[in-house]
């Protein structure tokens, strides 16, 4: 059987031709187009993200600076645990309490502690008063929790700052396990950080979490009146 040749007559290849070209080219100018709006509406970076950036760094300085000067162990010394929270009022702390040593890092989880307490007891530098202020960057169980708290020991003071954030998914998975450590461990006590952060919003920045200079001065004394 033959086939029948259906191919476009010579003419209408043209006038195709000419339409597809034309097409091309009108969908190649909107796309610059749409791409130019975006380029000019695209917003500058979060300045509540930079503030918060400056506020870990002031932190970072104070420990680096605290970690220049002479140690020497108090008869009743003090240890703090924490992530960037307390890194941003790691000099707020060093005011208030004397002779604090304060160990806390940007987006630290409460597993990696253990070994911290570990080093700091290995090296005495580990206080007779623990304060740990982990949980704002996700959650953990139980046991990795009691780990932790056997490796500091029960012969020691420990606080644990409850974990606060505005849009915090997992803040009252993580309080409830820290509630619940506290209740089977009876030298663990809660510091309500949520209570007061609540109480105070002008203390923290856009992110709900992180603090402002005056948030730090107010969480620093907080932690003081707990543990002194």
């Amino acid at each position: 059987m033959r086939i029948r040749d259906i191919s476009l007559p010579a003419w209408k290849k043209i006038t195709m031709k000419k339409i597809l070209i034309a097409t091309f080219a009108l969908l190649t100018a909107l796309v610059m187009g749409l791409g130019a709006t975006a380029i000019a509406v695209s917003p500058a970076r979060n300045p509540v993200s930079e503030e918060v950036e400056a506020s870990i760094k002031e932190g970072e300085s104070a420990l680096e600076k605290n970690d220049s000067a002479p140690v020497e162990k108090s008869v009743e010394s003090i240890t703090a645990i924490g992530d960037s929270v307390m890194l941003g009022a790691a000099g707020a702390l060093q005011d208030e309490i004397d002779g604090i040593t304060v160990d806390a890092k940007e987006s630290r989880q409460v597993r990696a502690a253990k070994e911290i307490a570990a080093d700091m007891k290995k090296n005495g530098t580990l206080g007779d008063t623990v304060i740990i202020a982990l949980g704002t960057n996700g959650t953990f169980n139980q046991a990795t929790g009691q780990a932790l708290l056997d490796e500091i020991g029960h012969d020691r003071h420990i606080y644990w700052v409850l974990t606060y954030g505005k849009d915090l998914s997992w803040m009252q998975d993580v309080n409830a396990t820290i509630n619940d450590l506290a209740e089977n461990n009876s030298n663990v006590r809660l510091i309500d950080w949520p209570a007061a952060a609540t109480a105070n919003p002008d203390w923290l920045y856009g992110d709900g979490i992180h603090l402002k200079p005056t948030g730090q001065k107010g969480y620093a004394k907080m932690i003081r009146d707990a543990v002194l």
